[in-house]
């Protein structure tokens, strides 16, 4: 309800408009607070709060204007969902307050990294997540082209739910949302490829290490948003923890589809929290060293 100052300060956000002489309201859409008939002395102290007054100085505005302390109590009870850092607007300002996450990537991870610290939650890079006193609530990985299956693996054997935002050469994929030990991981989207596409496995190596073209300013500021609405609705149970949803974002149009992933039926992930997902059966040979192969997620 305060300023770091200590300052009570109606939220800008909310216009003080009058409905009539004697009657006003603090904002428009959903009212945050209702006056039918203003006070001289309530009228003093709306004002003041506009302008931002310590709760001693309103005290001093209500006695001037004849108004007890009770009645100073009174109207802050009634302004305070309308206050800066009030409540309601706690919630709504920093949806991710007490969240922490554990983030990994290049640039599209840094612009992710900012947006969720302005919606409240303790952003920390992955390497610093897993000790008693560093705990988190998810992990996200932001990768181009794929997500090497090793930085996916560390996540199932913490036990950690996470979100993967890949960036390729046409669109950019977010999701799924993967809680270990239940539904499908990033790792049955790896081997359903691989399905699909036997040389996959030589394709990733190759684009170990290789920005994609969708990571430039205007995709990322189209996907960040996305993103942390996914992260929100996650963390809070929503859709987005529906099994398998994956977000696919045009990089021409900006235009949003969706997916579902299914869980593979010879995938590991289904496994009890803390097994390692079973490595890749692709028959394609990445060209490149055999460190890199393993990066890529080659055959092991």
């Amino acid at each position: 309800m305060r300023t770091d100052s200590g300052t009570l300060r109606l939220d800008p956000r909310f216009p003080v408009v009058w409905r009539s002489p004697t009657c006003l309201q603090i904002g428009v859409d959903r009212p945050r607070a209702h006056f039918a008939r203003v006070s001289p002395a309530e009228e003093q102290m709306i004002h003041a709060l506009t302008r931002g007054v310590s709760v001693e100085g309103l005290r001093m505005i209500g006695s001037r204007s004849h108004a007890s302390e009770r009645s100073v109590a009174r109207l802050l009870a009634r302004v305070a969902p309308a206050l800066v850092g009030g409540a309601a607007s706690s919630a709504e300002d920093r949806p991710l307050a007490g969240r922490t996450i554990a983030l990994c990537g290049g640039a599209p991870a840094r612009a992710i990294a900012r947006l969720l610290g302005e919606l409240g939650a303790v952003v920390l890079p992955a390497a610093e997540i897993g000790s008693p006193t560093e705990p988190a609530d998810l992990a996200l990985i932001a990768s181009s082209w794929f997500t090497p299956p090793p930085e996916a693996a560390v996540w199932m054997q913490r036990d950690l739910p996470h979100v993967d935002v890949v960036f390729s050469d046409t669109e950019v994929t977010v999701g799924p949302f993967v809680t270990p030990g239940a539904g499908a991981c990033l790792h049955c989207r790896e081997r359903f490829r691989i399905d699909s596409d036997d040389s996959w496995p030589a394709i990733a190596g190759q684009l170990l290490g290789r920005p994609a073209p969708t990571e430039v300013p205007l995709t990322i500021a189209r996907v960040v948003p996305l993103v942390a609405s996914f992260c929100i609705d996650s963390l809070r149970g929503g859709a987005s923890t529906a099994e398998g949803l994956v977000l696919h974002v045009d990089a021409v149009t900006g235009e949003v589809s969706e997916s579902r992933l299914a869980s593979h039926p010879e995938c590991a992930c289904r496994a009890l929290p803390g097994t390692s997902m079973a490595p890749w059966s692709g028959s394609g040979t990445p060209r490149s060293p055999p460190t890199t192969a393993a990066a890529a997620g080659g055959p092991g």
